[in-house]
């Protein structure tokens, strides 16, 4: 009987100390929830924006292909297989550069590599403006144009 007791009294103290921790854990989680979260003002609101940005032009971009194979279809006058081509190069091309957008990403951050794939796809797409015949498409608007637009929409998430 007497085991029991001072059983019972070594675990009541082992549970005291641990819901004091538990209590001092609580209470510090009070304290720190008093301090102003800064990560809510100005500067972050202009990062937000900027981010739905970067989609609105990337999704302009990306969902306009349907629109831009009839111009290429009636300025280039190819097969429409030949033509599909060029949007399906850029898709393929935006998702093979992800892995290689994503690593750049971790090592260099968001900022460096959105502003390297938004210069990659302006230069895609002002080289396009030059295009003589489809096949210089599949170049600068398929691979070029592509792979900026990779290399831009992955850190943008």
């Amino acid at each position: 009987m007497e085991d029991k007791k001072d059983e019972l009294k070594a675990s009541r103290n082992r549970t005291e100390g641990n819901s004091f921790k538990v209590w001092q854990i609580l209470k510090d989680k009070e304290d720190s929830s008093k301090t102003p979260n800064k990560k809510d003002e100005g500067y972050a609101w202009l990062i937000v924006f900027c981010s739905f940005m970067l989609h609105v032009f990337l999704a302009g971009i990306i969902n306009t292909i349907g629109v831009t194979f009839v111009i290429f279809l009636d300025t280039f006058k190819a097969s429409a297989g030949v033509t599909a081509w060029v949007g399906s190069l850029n898709r393929a091309c935006m998702n093979f550069i992800a892995p290689v957008s994503s690593m750049l990403t971790n090592k260099y951050g968001s900022r460096p590599v959105v502003i390297l794939g938004g210069a990659i796809t302006a230069i895609g797409l002002g080289t396009s403006a030059f295009a003589t015949n489809i096949y210089h498409l599949y170049i600068t608007f398929g691979i070029i144009t592509g792979g900026g637009l990779g290399i831009a929409y992955i850190p943008a998430n």
